[in-house]
């Protein structure tokens, strides 16, 4: 196994959100791109720390834990300022339900959890309202 898995639970967990119902025609995305859609997600600020799992002779294994923030940003155009907020809400639902059930982890993770302190940041501008909703995820993994 690699220096460290955060970049396969980054990528597979794009992948699962990206393949639900409601995140169709959200583009889900491993980092942020600039793109004309008023609604996108994507992951960012990702850090590991790791530990030894043991002391015993021969080869070390580690533990790895892992954090990054899982990003829904929504803009709406035309509607009320708690608009953008409430289509943010509506698709953080599904993701926080993706995460409850897969608990047990994805790409090389035996744990994914959202855990930690969310925001949600919001702006009113003359013709639209932005969301931007942030998940903390955190995941374990046992390295070699």
């Amino acid at each position: 196994m690699g220096a460290t898995v955060i970049v396969a639970v980054r990528r597979a967990l794009v992948a699962a959100v990206a393949s639900l119902d409601a995140f169709q025609g959200v583009p889900v995305m491993f980092t942020y791109k600039a793109t004309e859609q008023r609604e996108f997600a994507y992951t960012r600020a990702a850090r590991f720390t790791h530990n030894p799992a043991g002391m015993k002779s021969g080869r070390n294994f580690r533990n790895e834990e892992g954090r990054f923030e899982f990003v829904i940003w929504v803009e709406s155009v035309g509607d009320s300022p708690e608009d953008a907020a409430l289509r943010a809400l509506d698709l953080g639902l599904v993701f926080e339900e993706y995460v409850a059930d897969h608990k047990q982890g994805i790409g090389g993770a035996y744990t994914l959890t959202v855990d930690g302190d969310g925001t949600l940041a919001e702006a009113v501008l003359d013709s639209s309202s932005l969301a931007e909703l942030v998940y903390p995820v955190k995941y374990n993994a046992r390295l070699t």
